[in-house]
């Protein structure tokens, strides 16, 4: 589904001296774990939910993400219902979403380069969160 690990020739990485946040938001465990892996790799500190309640509830407790990476397709709440309340929380913090889901209707409105689609390699997942943070910087 994710590649294999790349050489590190291949790396993009956070800025030298700078942390960076990104709340991982999957609720399938093994993906997550890719993700996760993939964003340490690159230098990001990780926070991870199962969903999207539990991704507010890392917002409720002062979690400060630099940029949110989630599934848009997920039980309960889905991605672009999650990406709304986290506006509401922290108005302004770039959301990135990981897709499989081909209805192009449903990110009619979204900017592509917001929108990373599975399966992904670690290099484009760099890219993508490359371009969320550009104005970020």
């Amino acid at each position: 589904m994710i590649e294999a690990a790349r050489p590190s020739s291949e790396r993009h990485t956070a800025r030298q001296g700078e942390q960076r946040r990104v709340l991982v938001v999957d609720d399938d465990d093994a993906v997550r774990e890719v993700a996760a892996g993939y964003l340490d790799d690159l230098g990001y500190e990780v926070v991870e939910a199962g969903s999207g309640g539990a991704a507010l509830e890392h917002f409720e407790n002062g979690c400060e993400p630099t940029a949110v990476l989630m599934d848009f397709a997920m039980p309960g709440m889905n991605g672009r219902e999650l990406a709304r309340e986290i506006g509401k929380r922290r108005p302004g913090v770039p959301v990135v979403f990981v897709t499989g889901y081909a209805d192009a209707e449903a990110f009619s409105d979204t900017d592509p380069a917001s929108i990373l689609h599975k399966p992904y390699t670690r290099s484009e997942l760099a890219a993508a969160l490359d371009r969320c943070l550009e104005g970020v910087r």
